[in-house]
């Protein structure tokens, strides 16, 4: 195995380790105050989160990517001219077999957290529903993304001992409820303190990913954290706005896998021409990189997807030796 495939089997083999009892609210909220940034104002956010809804066993940032795709898709799918609703519920539930609202869920009986995530947009017809948590799969036009984030919002639902149901229809709008299961026997459990603070820095980023809805919220998020950040849609192109004003950048921020040109060498072009320039790499599989090496090739840190906006721009920080 490659480094780099060494790196998120790693990463993978952690995450269930590093699961802890928590409350899903906080997460909500936080991730809600993060999106709305990005969201026209012409949607209304409606939430209605019991503060009861009790504990269950995860990992913050991945639950935060989920929330945050499942909210940003939302909010796409009302479209930048209509006005419409974001509806967002947490309650808990007792499931006595394996259906609850007339969908096959697959888990056992038990007490769940439920959260619903409702938007009264364009709805999906049957046949993209069938689809929609496939990798790769998408209906965004070419250059508008990959079509990973519902693959991956899926992935962290299962990795949760949960699942994720959809119901759509054209013209009315999308539901997605997920069901996570509660920790009701260790609800007494000390729970770690979930840090939410506000990583403040400062630098130009030059931020590439070939997913546009990822480099909207990001951008919209580390400017909110101080930076002031260019995006690029591809390799090629974010080289091309590198190689306008070479010394005008603090920090590049790239995805590994995109056309054109993918992340490794974005960065090695990057490097032949300014040397030194921190360069965070980040991915969300196991790609092939025949052989290469992160530190040979110079990257100054690399993450695994899903993206925590917060870490990264504490890794930012530490990478151009700003306070922490």
């Amino acid at each position: 195995a490659t480094k780099l495939v060494r790196q998120i089997l790693t990463f993978s083999r952690q995450e269930e380790q590093e699961f802890q009892p928590m409350e899903l609210q906080p997460i909500i909220e936080d991730s809600v105050s993060m999106v709305q940034t990005t969201m026209k104002k012409n949607i209304t956010i409606e939430t209605d989160l019991d503060p009861a809804c009790g504990a269950i066993h995860g990992d913050p940032t991945q639950l935060q990517q989920v929330m945050i795709n499942l909210f940003t898709n939302a909010a796409h799918a009302l479209g930048a001219e209509q006005s419409g609703t974001l509806s967002i519920k947490l309650k808990q539930v007792e499931l006595h077999g394996r259906k609850a609202d007339d969908q096959s869920i697959d888990l056992d009986p038990g007490f769940y957290a439920c959260l619903t995530v409702k938007d009264t947009g364009c709805g999906m017809p049957p046949e993209v529903q069938e689809h929609i948590f496939e990798p790769y799969f998408t209906t965004k036009k070419k250059g508008e993304g990959t079509g990973f984030g519902l693959s991956i919002v899926h992935g962290i639902v299962r990795k949760h001992r949960g699942t994720i149901a959809v119901a759509s229809e054209q013209g009315t709008g999308t539901t997605f409820t997920l069901y996570f299961p509660l920790l009701l026997e260790t609800a007494e459990q000390e729970q770690k303190a979930i840090d939410l603070s506000i990583p403040e820095g400062y630098g130009h980023l030059l931020f590439v990913d070939d997913d546009e809805a990822v480099l909207s919220m990001g951008r919209e998020i580390l400017e909110s954290f101080g930076y002031s950040v260019v995006t690029a849609t591809n390799g090629r192109r974010g080289f091309e706005i590198f190689m306008q004003n070479p010394e005008g950048f603090d920090a590049l921020i790239t995805d590994y896998s995109m056309p054109e040109m993918n992340g490794h060498e974005l960065i090695r072009q990057v490097l032949a021409i300014r040397q030194g320039i921190p360069t965070i790499l980040y991915s969300g599989y196991m790609e092939k990189v025949d052989g290469e090496d992160l530190k040979n090739l110079g990257h100054s840190a690399f993450m695994a997807k899903p993206i925590d906006w917060r870490e990264l721009s504490r890794t930012v920080q530490k990478a151009l030796g700003q306070e922490v």
